[in-house]
């Protein structure tokens, strides 16, 4: 209801609000996409470099979403790192 008064009487405005809280959900995404990530990456032995890889894929994923050509460039850099650093085998 806010959201609609808003868009009537500035639009300029509304469209303000709406990048910003877009900006604010990719921004929580990549946080809790840090911690969710970090656990299986560090077992990996992966490091801060490439999580930081994971989170921008992420963030590229979330600001272009039905873009086949940024998520194809993703899944083509995290298939990299996957096989760079596979996941460790049990230890026998």
């Amino acid at each position: 209801m806010v959201a609609r008064k808003i868009r009537k009487t500035d639009p300029h405005l509304c469209a303000a609000i709406e990048k910003e809280v877009l900006r604010q959900q990719q921004t929580l995404a990549l946080i809790a996409s840090e911690n969710i990530v970090s656990a299986a990456v560090t077992s990996r032995g992966m490091g801060a470099p490439e999580i930081k890889i994971i989170g921008d894929g992420i963030v590229a994923v979330l600001q272009h979403p039905g873009d086949a050509r940024v998520a194809n460039r993703v899944r083509g850099t995290m298939r990299e790192l996957c096989n760079e650093f596979p996941m460790a085998t049990g230890a026998g």
